[in-house]
């Protein structure tokens, strides 16, 4: 009876031990905004590599593909301390990165052997955005305007644009690609010495061509 014993606890070990290392990791890749899944991305898991020759210092193990929902499951039976799980988006994809409980990780992510992860992967098409940007009340040399701008998956640039003088009046000619989504602009106006604030909001399409007009 006792042998017997020591056997099952010898199995239970080696079979704690075994589940111990497994990696396993779903979730999905989707497009945040119209939160449908994106089909065929590559996701990867990667672990660190012996070749010095890497510049990432990760060397991949195994790959999978997302479904028709976007949707991926990877597993391994781990055999190293640590491993990182990468999305490999084409080039007409935007990457914002995988969504966490601390906001969006643009890295690749770690993952966490003997639990299982379940963590998305958010990613947008790209858009083009032209502009008309005019003072329509102007006084004259002395007005002077900045502008800057907000992506809905990101913070307000750290920078305003350089002033505009006088009786500014400007409409691109080219279109400027930018992710999909929404955009929020903030245009700061100084007209004889009193500064105020605009606001303004425009959506960039999936392979379209949008406008933002600021008129000031």
């Amino acid at each position: 009876m006792k042998i017997a014993l020591y056997i099952v606890s010898i199995l239970l070990s080696l079979s704690c031990t075994k589940l111990g290392k497994n990696i396993y990791v779903s979730g999905r890749v989707v497009n945040p905004v119209t939160n449908k899944g994106i089909p065929n991305i590559e996701v990867e898991l990667l672990k660190p590599s012996k070749t010095l020759a890497l510049s990432s210092g990760f060397t991949g193990v195994k790959s999978v593909y997302t479904d028709s929902d976007g949707r991926f499951e990877i597993s391994r039976l781990g055999g190293v301390k640590s491993y990182t799980i990468a999305v490999r988006l084409p080039v007409d994809m935007y990457s914002i990165g995988w969504l966490t409980d601390l906001g969006y990780n643009l890295q690749d992510l770690g993952v966490k052997k003997g639990k299982k992860m379940n963590v998305d992967y958010h990613a947008v098409p790209y858009g083009e955005l032209n502009s008309h940007v005019e003072n329509i009340n102007c006084a004259g040399v002395t007005d002077s305007m900045q502008l800057r701008k907000k992506y809905q998956f990101s913070d307000w640039d750290s920078y305003w644009s350089p002033y505009k003088i006088g009786c500014y009046n400007n409409t691109s000619i080219t279109p400027t690609i930018f992710p999909m989504g929404y955009y929020y602009s903030e245009t700061k106006v100084t007209r004889a010495g009193i500064t105020t604030y605009i606001y303004d909001t425009v959506f960039v399409s999936e392979n379209g061509i949008s406008f933002l007009e600021v008129l000031y």
